[in-house]
C-alpha cells in the first residue's frame, strides 16, 4: 500500500512529461522507497485524452501496466487547481499519509523524495518545499534566456534559501505535505478552483496552512 503519493498533474502537452516520470520511477523502488507511488493526474476527460493524445496516453498506460507503483487517473474538470484537488481527494480516499507534487515540466533529482522525507522528519514540519529543475522552455523559465535545464529554488528576503529555512509559502513544483492527519485539510482546505486562469492557488493553499500554525 502507498503511504506517499507523488502527483504529477498534466494536460499531456508538455514534451518533458516522459523525462519527469522517468526521474520519478527510480524513487518508487527499493527498501528506502517503500510505500512511495506516482499518481499521474490527466487534466482532461478520458474520451478527449484518448482522441487528442492517443500516442502519449498509450505510452502512459504501458508504463502503468509495467509498474505497480504508478497509477493513472483522469480529472474531467479542466484547470490546475481542479487537478490538484483531484489528487488531494484521491489521496484522502485512500488514507495516504503524505502527498508530494512535482510539475510536468520539471525533473526530480535521484534522491528528491527521500531528501524531502528526511527534511520533514528532521524539522518536524507539516510541509517541506524543495528546489526543482525546470525544462528549458518550462514556465517561468521563458523569461530567463538559457538553453539548459535550470535549477530553481526559493528566495527569502532576496537570498537563496538553504535547508532548514522556514518559508511563508510553497509551490507545487516540489513539495511534500501531510494529508490524512492534517486538521486543516480534514476541515476542508483545498486549492482555490476560482484561480484556474490567474494561477497562484498553490501559494494561497500553503499560506493558509502557515496561518493555521503549520510549518513549511
Amino acid at each position: 500500500s502507498w503511504s506517499i503519493a507523488i502527483a504529477v498533474c498534466t494536460d499531456l502537452q508538455s514534451k518533458w512529461l516522459p523525462a519527469c516520470l522517468e526521474s520519478l520511477l527510480g524513487q518508487t523502488s527499493g527498501s528506502s522507497s517503500a510505500g512511495v507511488g506516482v499518481l499521474v493526474v490527466i487534466n482532461l476527460p478520458e474520451e478527449c485524452a484518448s482522441t487528442s493524445h492517443e500516442g502519449t496516453l498509450a505510452e502512459l498506460r504501458s508504463l502503468v501496466e509495467a509498474n505497480q507503483w504508478v497509477q493513472l487517473v483522469f480529472c474531467p474538470h479542466r484547470g490546475i487547481p481542479q487537478a490538484r484537488n483531484f489528487a488531494l481527494e484521491w489521496a484522502l480516499s485512500r488514507s495516504i499519509e503524505r502527498l508530494a507534487f512535482i510539475d510536468d515540466d520539471c525533473v526530480a533529482d535521484p534522491n528528491w523524495i527521500q531528501e524531502l522525507i528526511s527534511c520533514q522528519q528532521k524539522f518536524s514540519a507539516q510541509v517541506v518545499a524543495g528546489a526543482w529543475t525546470l525544462a528549458p522552455d518550462g514556465l517561468p523559465s521563458s523569461l530567463i534566456p538559457h538553453d539548459t535545464w535550470l535549477p530553481q529554488g526559493y528566495l527569502v528576503e532576496g537570498v537563496e534559501s538553504e535547508t532548514g529555512t522556514y518559508l511563508p509559502y510553497a509551490f507545487t513544483r516540489s513539495v511534500l505535505f501531510e494529508v490524512s492527519n492534517n486538521p486543516m485539510i480534514k476541515a476542508g482546505l483545498r486549492f482555490d478552483e476560482t484561480r484556474r486562469e490567474t494561477g497562484g492557488s498553490d501559494v494561497l493553499f500553503f499560506r493558509e496552512l502557515v496561518r493555521a500554525g503549520q510549518t513549511i
